[in-house]
């Protein structure tokens, strides 16, 4: 369970008449064994060098990733981008996910033209902006 749903549960019990002691559920709860969580921490853990997301499509996942960014030492919030360096400019992905790509961003150099390729199974958003000093 998480935060946000003992919250509610507690917010769904106000302005009752009912006295004493009463036992109530919250939900949704998830059933896990201790192997698949270290396992799921791990995932999220790996995230951190790999950048690639886990799927976030299941609440608990979402959940636990929440949690557990919340606990990072605030010195180890940021981390190193992996570079991509040729002789057209440089490349850092930001994050990949197998359901939803990827995010990038590159620095071209001057007189070179990226992104004439051909792409039938997948959609590309591009931002372009020229830093002047």
């Amino acid at each position: 369970m998480y935060i946000d749903d003992v919250i509610r549960s507690f917010l769904s019990e106000r302005g009752r008449p009912e006295r004493g002691t009463h036992w109530r559920g919250v939900s949704p709860t998830s059933k896990i064994t201790l192997g698949d969580l270290v396992h799921e921490i791990g995932l999220l853990r790996d995230v951190r060098q790999s950048c690639v997301i886990p799927d976030l499509s299941d609440p608990f996942r979402r959940a636990l990733l929440a949690t557990y960014n919340s606990f990072l030492p605030e010195d180890d919030f940021a981390y190193s981008l992996k570079t991509n360096e040729d002789s057209r400019g440089i490349l850092a992905e930001f994050v990949k996910s197998t359901q939803a790509g990827q995010i990038f961003v590159s620095r071209t150099k001057p007189g070179i033209t990226r992104g004439i390729t051909i792409i039938t199974r997948k959609w590309r958003s591009s931002a372009c902006w020229k830093v002047t000093r």
